[in-house]
């Protein structure tokens, strides 16, 4: 039997596991939109993915943008995390990341007001909650059901 591994990732699938090997030691996330549908078997084009991670503390984000930048990624708002942080991801805006130099793939990245991520026992089978504040008078309440996670 044919075990899937990294070197069966396409380019964004590549793009999506580098960038979540870092986030996942800061803060928790969720992947949603087209790059689910996608890895999921389903044709869509989209050059980008959208990530929501839990609040984090401005410290917290600190570390992680700089173990981006040292892993080979740049945000395209700003080289400087505190006004990422303070302009944008707190002021309910996302950012995007790609790989320093190359304009695509993109990770769109958002901080959720909660989120809160569950892993059925003996399954693959997991459940976020986020609550997202996306303006002043708009939210975003989900509840996502996750199988399979891409695996690294």
């Amino acid at each position: 039997m044919m075990k899937r591994g990294i070197d069966d990732l396409n380019i964004l699938e590549k793009f999506a596991v580098d960038f979540t090997k870092v986030v996942e030691k800061y803060a928790k996330y969720i992947i949603v939109s087209g790059f689910v549908a996608i890895s999921h078997g389903r044709s869509r084009a989209t050059e980008d993915i959208d990530m929501i991670i839990e609040k984090v503390s401005k410290e917290q984000f600190k570390k992680m943008h700089d173990e981006l930048i040292e892993s080979g990624f740049e945000c395209q708002q700003s080289d400087n995390p505190n006004v990422i942080y303070d302009d944008y991801l707190n002021d309910k805006l996302s950012v995007r990341y790609t790989r320093k130099g190359e304009p695509l793939p993109e990770m769109k990245l958002s901080q959720a007001g909660f989120l809160s991520i569950s892993k059925f026992p003996a399954t693959d089978i997991h459940l976020a909650f986020v609550f997202c504040s996306i303006s002043k008078t708009k939210a975003l309440v989900a509840i996502v059901t996750i199988f399979n996670p891409i695996a690294s």
